[in-house]
């Protein structure tokens, strides 16, 4: 949870390593990591998470990639096809 004002902290720990803090966590029930599979199913589920947080975080896909090299590094794609959607040449 986020929030815009100081809080106290109520509690602290201190992670050395945490990808073995989250395997650990993982066998014990507590997490379930998602790993990267090649496949249809999963490309739709991370598309569909990637589609979520643009619109969700109000992104400005018209210029989101000159603004962080990451963007057109890994969704330029993504971002591409919603411009096109997004367009009004769908609407009849």
């Amino acid at each position: 949870m986020v929030s815009e004002k100081e809080v106290e902290v109520i509690n602290e720990i201190v992670i050395e390593d945490m990808y073995q803090q989250l395997l650990k966590e993982e066998q014990n029930g507590t997490l379930k990591i998602y790993r990267y599979e090649f496949n249809d199913d999963y490309r739709r589920r991370i598309a569909a998470h990637i589609v979520d947080r643009l619109f969700r975080f109000e992104l400005n896909l018209s210029n989101c990639m000159e603004q962080d090299v990451r963007f057109a590094t890994y969704y330029k794609d993504v971002i591409q096809a919603l411009l096109d959607i997004m367009d009004g040449h769908l609407l009849q």
